[in-house]
C-alpha cells in the first residue's frame, strides 16, 4: 500500500483531521495534504513521530512502500555525504591553521634564532 493511502487510512481510523495530525507533528495541514496526495514524503524523523502518534510500527509505514523506502535511503546517503564533507572541511581548516603557525614560527626563528635558544 502506498504511504499516502496508509497515512490517510490510519489518520481516519484514529478520528484525526489533517489539521489535528499536523498539530501533533508540528507541521502545517498542507504538509499532511501533500503526503496524502502523493506530492511529497516525510523524512525519517517525521515517520517515527507518525508511527508513535498513529500507534503503528515504523516498518508498517515504510516496508512495501518503494517510494518512501527510496527517499529515506537517499536522505541517509545525503546526510552521510554532508557529514563526510564537514569533517574534510574541518580537517583542512585545522591543517591550514597549523601550517600557518609553523610558517610564522619558522620565519621568526630565521630572523632571530637567539630568541628560541634557552640560556640557563
Amino acid at each position: 500500500m502506498l504511504f499516502s493511502s496508509s497515512l490517510k487510512q490510519l489518520r481516519l481510523s484514529h478520528n484525526l483531521s489533517q489539521t489535528q495530525l499536523a498539530k501533533k507533528l508540528n507541521v502545517s495541514p498542507k504538509t499532511i495534504s501533500n503526503w496524502e496526495n502523493e506530492r511529497n514524503l516525510p523524512d525519517i524523523e517525521l515517520v517515527i513521530k507518525i508511527a508513535k502518534i498513529l500507534d503503528v510500527t515504523i516498518d508498517e509505514l515504510i516496508i512495501g512502500n518503494n517510494q518512501l523506502e527510496s527517499k529515506l535511503i537517499k536522505d541517509s546517503h545525503s546526510s552521510f555525504c554532508d557529514t563526510v564533507m564537514a569533517i574534510v572541511v574541518t580537517l583542512y581548516s585545522s591543517l591550514t591553521g597549523m601550517l600557518a603557525l609553523v610558517w610564522i614560527l619558522n620565519c621568526s626563528y630565521t630572523e632571530n634564532p637567539d630568541r628560541f635558544i634557552s640560556r640557563a
